[in-house]
């Protein structure tokens, strides 16, 4: 293995070398990828989770946001001052996710220096980019940078949900999914904005002892949507589970839980999700819609069902059937923990058991 370094940071190919080509003609393979490499890095933008945009700046104008928002001040002061389309839509897209936004602003304060603000329109008063919250700062700048900077960029976002309100989560998906011009690799810990994101791609990173495991979640094929969708499975139900139990109803996301705490299992603990199938058979045989769940699901997995669909379907890998016809069969099996599951109703904290023809029920 040798190693190629360009002495500029964050630059390093690796190559394999082989056996029988002399030096020169290994450098000749390797430059075209050296090339390739160069190219990549050059249009990679990283997005910190935390940073600081310019609230107090000078009068040289800038037209395109760096990074770490260190200009966002002036390139406000430039876009605002020549009423620019852009920044039409850096408005718009600002009052959509915070409706008490509705213009940012960027006034003198000094000379030769301008103070950036948004508009509260409930409070009709300029606020301060350094007084409004974390969140707001950290999307204007975003957006700002998806909508200037030239086509083509790779950026890798860190957080981009944090201290954002669920619907303003979504927006922002939508405002990602609506600019393709860029490609995105975004880190976040949001079920909500994974699954709004419909991303085309998830991996779950974990780190401990060991050290970094890089799982993917679901597969690529373009497929994996529809089957999804068929089966009523959101990504973000996926994303942040190590392990999935996918059952059938309502009903059994209420009682697996206590079957499982009686087996001495907990969920939870074991980073378990229980996920319904709310499409399950609906659109066609449900045979064919669990071979390809677990094409694409590269999670461990098990789909539950009662035992009456196993003459339905018969053996599958990551499947498995209830020895009796429904899940509630099983509580019949045990007296006690029906008594348990019913004491909460039965006694009636908020008045005297119910009274029906001098029986108590």
């Amino acid at each position: 293995m040798s190693l190629v370094n360009s002495r500029q940071a964050n630059t390093i190919l690796t190559t394999v070398a082989q056996p029988g080509l002399t030096a020169a003609s290994q450098v000749a393979g390797v430059l075209p990828l050296y090339s390739q490499l160069r190219n990549t890095l050059g249009t990679t933008v990283y997005f910190q989770p935390q940073r600081v945009p310019e609230t107090v700046a000078g009068t040289s104008p800038e037209s395109v946001p760096t990074p770490d928002a260190g200009n966002l001040g002036r390139v406000i002061y430039h876009h605002r001052g020549h009423e620019t389309p852009t920044m039409a839509q850096i408005d718009r897209l600002m009052a959509e996710m915070f409706p008490e936004i509705d213009r940012i602003l960027a006034g003198p304060s000094g000379p030769n220096q301008i103070t950036v603000s948004v508009h509260d329109r409930y409070a009709d008063q300029n606020v301060p980019l350094s007084d409004v919250g974390t969140g707001l700062t950290q999307l204007l700048h975003l957006i700002a940078s998806v909508l200037l900077m030239p086509s083509g960029r790779t950026m890798l976002i860190e957080e981009p949900t944090a201290y954002l309100h669920p619907a303003a989560e979504r927006l922002l998906a939508s405002f990602i999914r609506a600019h393709p011009e860029h490609a995105y690799v975004i880190s976040t810990h949001s079920p909500i904005f994974i699954s709004a994101l419909e991303p085309d791609r998830i991996v779950l990173v974990r780190r401990d002892a060991a050290g970094i495991d890089v799982s993917p979640v679901i597969g690529t094929d373009v497929t994996m949507r529809k089957v999804l969708q068929e089966l009523g499975i959101q990504p973000g139900d996926l994303a942040l589970s190590e392990r999935i139990l996918f059952v059938e109803g309502v009903a059994d996301l209420a009682i697996y839980p206590i079957l499982l705490a009686k087996l001495g299992l907990d969920p939870e603990a074991h980073s378990c999700g229980l996920i319904q199938l709310q499409g399950f058979g609906a659109s066609r045989p449900v045979r064919d819609t669990m071979n390809q769940l677990s094409e694409h699901i590269h999670v461990k997995h098990l789909v539950l069902l009662d035992g009456d669909q196993r003459s339905k379907i018969g053996a599958l890998p990551n499947l498995a059937f209830l020895p009796v016809p429904e899940v509630e069969n099983l509580l019949l099996r045990d007296l006690a923990a029906v008594r348990d599951g019913l004491a909460e109703v039965w006694e009636r904290p908020w008045g005297p058991p119910l009274q029906t023809n001098g029986h108590r029920h």
